[in-house]
């Protein structure tokens, strides 16, 4: 899973880097579907012309259930739109279980080390939302230094069980967040 997330980055980093317009499909909170538009998404909106030809537009996250965006044959993402702190991020869906949901967020980070070496490094970042309630929560992104694994335990204090195995280092954060997800859906109530 680790790294269909680091190749979805990657190939979604390279197209958008391009500022090119891919074909996509939007779903509005009012209820409306807009198919075979090209887009992009910005810091805080969804750019897409209905023609190649024709005028863009904006469109907030804050409208958008989810998007579907078309980046080659067989590559196809849909970021769903969450509020987070005042503001709305577009995140892509990792797990959709009964109980508890994944998502992700990916950017790279480029910086200069010793000797003038560049080093290119991808961060994922993990947002959950359990099903009975409306709002994700920030879980970080995995490094050598973070809280991560204490806010996965803080997050999931409900069940025991896998409060445990967090602890016991059964589940490493080093591999995802993908198996808690999945062994909390499966196993807590």
């Amino acid at each position: 899973m680790k790294f269909k997330i680091l190749f979805s980055l990657l190939i979604s980093l390279n197209f958008t880097c391009l500022g090119q317009l891919k074909p996509s499909k939007m779903i509005l909170k009012s209820g409306d579907t807009i198919n075979g538009i090209i887009g992009k998404l910005k810091n805080k909106t969804f750019e897409y012309k209905m023609f190649s030809n024709g005028k863009s537009k904006e469109i907030d996250f804050s409208e958008i259930i989810n998007i579907q965006i078309r980046y080659s044959k067989n590559d196809i993402k849909t970021y769903n739109f969450f509020e987070f702190d005042n503001k709305f991020i577009a995140v892509e869906p990792s797990i959709l279980g009964k109980k508890a949901e994944l998502y992700f967020k990916t950017y790279n980070v480029n910086s200069s080390g010793a000797g003038g070496i560049r080093i290119n490094q991808t961060i994922v970042q993990y947002y959950v939302k359990k099903n009975v309630e409306g709002k994700l929560a920030y879980l970080g992104k995995y490094d050598i230094f973070g809280t991560m694994r204490e806010k996965v335990i803080e997050y999931f204090a409900d069940c025991n069980l896998l409060v445990e195995k967090v602890k016991n280092k059964d589940f490493r954060m080093r591999n995802g967040l993908e198996k808690v997800v999945e062994y909390y859906n499966e196993n807590c109530e």
